[in-house]
């Protein structure tokens, strides 16, 4: 062995290759193919594909759209099981659902194909006026407020390290793997224009998104008025990615805590959509978890 560990030292090139074959091996069996496992999922159960290489504190994904579906299906009591895994399938995106052997995918659609297979109508609005609003305040939050969530979790080099060493726990000799995902993000967030810009004139457009949030939200019970919506739901999962996030703190995080109204919205339509006890149990990822057999 002390051979091998000599040879391996005093060559480096044999040492850079060495290095290079054991990362790729190691990348190649954490995102290569795996085997199908849906031949193993029971009938009648929803199958929530969700980030499984991370870890979140406070809430119950670090992705604002997989707890949007997580939090749907405990709102409407939806028999489901948590999948942990990486960005797969024909949109490499997350979360994607599996039910009754078929896959749905983005989840905005999934969502839609949830109300609609189990008959939840209680957050769409009937009114056509009301479901107009809806929708824009669904996509306000979803295309404009998540790339400037996000970059101060991954492109700040200020704030970015609590949150990604939190979230992303690995070995030290495995942070390769760490440093492979950021960079891909960075890279995401570069190719949408938001890592383009810096920082001041992000969370200068953090401040002036949540400055019109409260200004919409006023002193009504919900963005539609008396009665929890869909966009209430996206609002939410987004929002609390900075008030109940100890791993994300920053400065759009400390402005949003100065509103109140937002505050107080936030914990009132978390208790509209489940109990403190569904609540503790979905901050638990490894609860309601699949097990391979």
């Amino acid at each position: 062995m002390n051979t091998i560990i000599n040879y391996f030292t005093e060559n480096r090139l044999s040492s850079t290759i060495l290095v290079s074959v054991v990362t790729l091996v190691a990348l190649k069996k954490i995102f290569g193919k795996k085997e199908d496992i849906t031949k193993e999922f029971q009938k009648d159960i929803v199958y929530v594909y969700e980030f499984g290489a991370t870890t979140s504190q406070g809430v119950p994904s670090n992705s604002p759209f997989c707890a949007k579906v997580l939090l749907f299906l405990e709102f409407a009591n939806i028999p489901y099981k948590r999948v942990p895994s990486r960005p797969t399938g024909p949109r490499s995106k997350l979360p994607f659902i599996y039910y009754n052997g078929q896959f749905v995918y983005d989840s905005q659609f999934i969502l839609e194909f949830l109300m609609k297979e189990f008959n939840v109508t209680q957050l769409v609005p009937q009114d056509d006026a009301l479901a107009t609003r809806d929708l824009v305040i669904r996509k306000f939050f979803d295309d404009t407020m998540t790339p400037v969530t996000m970059y101060p979790r991954w492109y700040d080099e200020k704030y970015s390290p609590t949150f990604i060493n939190g979230v992303i726990v690995v070995p030290p000799y495995l942070a390769f793997i760490r440093n492979y995902v950021v960079k891909n993000i960075r890279k995401q967030l570069y190719a949408s224009g938001i890592g383009r810009y810096p920082a001041e004139e992000v969370y200068k457009m953090g401040r002036d998104y949540i400055d019109a949030i409260s200004n919409l939200l006023g002193a009504q019970q919900f963005f539609l008025g008396d009665t929890l919506s869909l966009c209430d739901l996206t609002a939410f999962c987004l929002l609390i990615q900075f008030r109940y996030s100890p791993l994300a703190k920053n400065p759009l995080s400390d402005y949003l805590a100065t509103k109140q109204n937002i505050c107080e919205y936030i914990d009132r339509v978390k208790h509209t959509l489940c109990t403190e006890e569904k609540w503790n149990l979905l901050l638990d990822s490894r609860n309601n978890l699949y097990y391979r057999k």
